[in-house]
């Protein structure tokens, strides 16, 4: 059996931390220049304006691979121009801010690795490879048992970083989910045995135009509905 999980469905929604600290550097640099007397409110909806502005030009072809991770922090230092060159590393660390793997997300990776009857799990996200780089990190310093890969290899569009774990990310196959990441990934597969859980509606129909059953395609994960065999076994604790 397959199984394809959006990546987003272990992770926690940290963009709100991430707008909070290039926020906390806002203040912080323009204070020293005698200009960042405002309250912090003020400071991250600049943030929030300047990342909507960017998002069509700058987040998104990063995501697409249009444009590598030096490109994009020099981008991004030219929109936080506040933050001094020699401290530009505070730039990718707000920008990581956003990823957080959850408690609830860490259990059911494990009860994913743990199940024998899973032939492969297939993380898909719209990312790019800074997010990626601390997904890894997360799931390193979490799932310290699992033997993570140091040299992730790339293997039918996908990116290896574990025994039967892979990641279909939208900068390496350059193309968004919504567009042919996802069909791609479905292509040359039993629809039956595949299951296809994803938060987002968008996805699932996608899912289900390109054959997979109904019964197969999950807007959240749970255990029980991915093997009907020796179901005792999915418990967490």
């Amino acid at each position: 059996m397959i199984v394809i999980v959006n990546l987003s469905d272990f992770f926690e929604n940290k963009m709100s931390e991430s707008i909070a600290a290039f926020a906390k550097l806002r203040s912080t640099y323009l204070k020293r220049n005698c200009c960042g007397f405002f309250p912090s409110g003020i400071h991250k909806l600049w943030v929030m304006l300047q990342l909507h502005l960017n998002e069509k030009k700058l987040i998104d072809p990063y995501k697409k691979g249009e444009i590598d991770t030096n490109n994009f922090l020099e981008e991004m230092s030219k929109i936080f121009y506040f933050v001094p060159e020699s401290n530009s590393d505070e730039i990718e660390v707000a920008w990581n801010k956003m990823i957080a793997l959850s408690v609830r997300g860490t259990k059911n990776i494990q009860t994913l690795l743990n199940d024998e009857y899973i032939e492969k799990i297939i993380l898909i996200s719209n990312t790019n490879p800074l997010h990626v780089d601390k997904t890894l990190s997360e799931l390193q310093e979490k799932l310290p048992s699992v033997s993570w890969s140091k040299n992730v290899q790339s293997h039918d569009d996908c990116l290896q970083i574990a025994n039967k774990v892979y990641l279909c990310v939208s900068y390496h196959v350059k193309a968004f989910k919504e567009e042919t990441l996802v069909t791609n990934l479905l292509k040359n597969k039993n629809p039956r045995d595949v299951k296809f859980i994803s938060k987002f509606t968008r996805d699932r129909e996608l899912a289900l135009k390109n054959g997979i059953p109904e019964e197969n395609v999950l807007s959240e994960y749970n255990a029980t509905n991915i093997s009907d065999n020796d179901l005792s076994r999915y418990s967490v604790r």
